[in-house]
């Protein structure tokens, strides 16, 4: 057994040792890391070339962009899950319906997001944007929603490349593409085109980048799964199945989307130092929150694995040790943004006023403490999904949806 689990990696089960878990979640949290790394430079980028209103704009527009980023990933990470289960079954013709299946689908997306591009001024009043934000807002909307089809073939190519286990590849090409999003918004910024909207508009040529480099590797070393098939050779049921296993996390995140619309809408009433300092707070969150992250995809993959072998035991193992991990990050977060907070922010803002920095320190004592409550969340959210029971995930998105409208309705507006 000790010989198998050396040679497969974590087998997660009871007899996994601390290393084994260990090489397994390190890999994540250290790419994680580099990448919301990359993030805040970003926007610390940002904001040596663009006021304090220009990130406001992009921080009035977060629920906004995070619901496209669940409809492009929550989707396409459900067509890579059955992709994987189609690889594992060995049918190269399986494989290449579901492809050419899951292409099709991501090209529906292009044209909804087209759609949604042409109506981004109701848009900016569903979330009640501040007029004076508007003009940068409306281009800032349209080049994001434009690019939500390349976001999700981009994570379509990079799933399908992992779940054959191109896992060099993958990694090469997730920390690169980090690297070059980077390069792309510095020479727009440096070219003349100073303004926010230079942040989706890099995102969108890179994942460009991304996707035709994918193509051409998976033609040239994967050609019998790829090829594409004709629509009449693709079974009606593969679609259902694409749908089904697509559209249960997006869903689930969506309705938690739709929760964030309220909170959006309570922040933008708060002024522009506020609202640019919770983009600020916003992004040093996410780089606390990566480790928690990491232990959530690895209690989503141990609840899939030992629910096909039937091991009760093993899950629950998973599950409650995931919990404490996750609990333990969430207290190291809070102890380093409640005493490192504001140094990170002033950094990150590249010497921001006062007030601003002050809103963002707030944003982040309000934020960080919930990571325990968010944590424990994901672990559930992914367990449930990997167990295929698609109802209760889409109960914890009604929950959560709750709770942040609550929060938005009750404690906002006495900030």
């Amino acid at each position: 057994m000790k010989e198998k689990r050396k040679a497969l990696g974590c087998d997660f089960n009871r007899g996994d040792s601390a290393k084994d878990v260990l090489l397994f979640v390190l890999p994540l949290v250290l790419t994680g890391l580099f990448q919301q790394g990359y993030s805040l430079l970003n926007t610390a980028v940002i904001s040596r070339y663009l006021d304090a209103s220009a990130i406001a704009v992009r921080g009035s527009l977060g629920t906004l962009s995070a619901i496209q980023s669940y409809l492009a990933l929550g989707v396409t990470t459900g067509f890579v899950v059955f992709l994987n289960r189609c690889y594992g079954q060995g049918d190269p013709l399986l494989y290449r319906r579901s492809m050419t299946g899951s292409c099709l689908l991501v090209g529906g997306l292009l044209v909804l997001s087209l759609i949604l591009a042409g109506g981004v001024e109701g848009l900016l009043a569903l979330v009640n944007m501040p007029g004076e934000l508007w003009e940068e807002g409306r281009a800032y909307l349209a080049v994001l929603l434009f690019g939500t089809a390349f976001t999700g073939m981009k994570n379509l190519l990079l799933g399908a490349v992992q779940g054959m286990g191109h896992v060099r590849i993958f990694g090469m090409v997730s920390i690169l593409g980090t690297m070059s999003n980077t390069g792309i918004l510095l020479l727009l910024l440096n070219g003349g085109y100073r303004k926010v909207s230079a942040m989706p508009l890099a995102a969108l040529c890179n994942d460009s980048g991304i996707i035709l480099f994918l193509s051409i590797f998976l033609v040239i070393f994967r050609r019998t799964h790829v090829q594409p098939v004709g629509i009449s050779q693709i079974p009606a049921d593969i679609f259902y199945e694409l749908l089904k296993s697509g559209g249960s996390k997006s869903a689930m995140m969506i309705l938690a989307g739709i929760g964030g619309i309220f909170m959006q809408r309570a922040r933008n009433t708060l002024g522009t130092a506020a609202i640019a300092g919770y983009s600020y707070a916003d992004t040093l969150s996410n780089f606390f929150l990566v480790p928690i992250s990491a232990i959530a995809s690895m209690a989503g993959i141990a609840a899939a694995r030992n629910r096909g072998r039937q091991d009760y035991d093993s899950l629950w193992f998973y599950a409650r040790n995931c919990l404490r991990w996750s609990l333990g990050f969430s207290g190291t977060a809070m102890a380093a943004a409640f005493g490192l907070g504001i140094p990170f922010l002033e950094i990150l803002s590249g010497g921001a006023d006062q007030e601003t920095i002050q809103a963002g320190y707030l944003w982040l004592c309000i934020c960080i403490p919930a990571f325990s409550g968010l944590g424990s969340a994901m672990i559930c959210r992914n367990s449930l999904q990997a167990m295929g029971d698609y109802g209760k995930l889409l109960c914890l998105g009604v929950i959560e949806m709750g709770i942040t409208v609550w929060f938005a309705l009750g404690l906002v507006p006495h900030w």
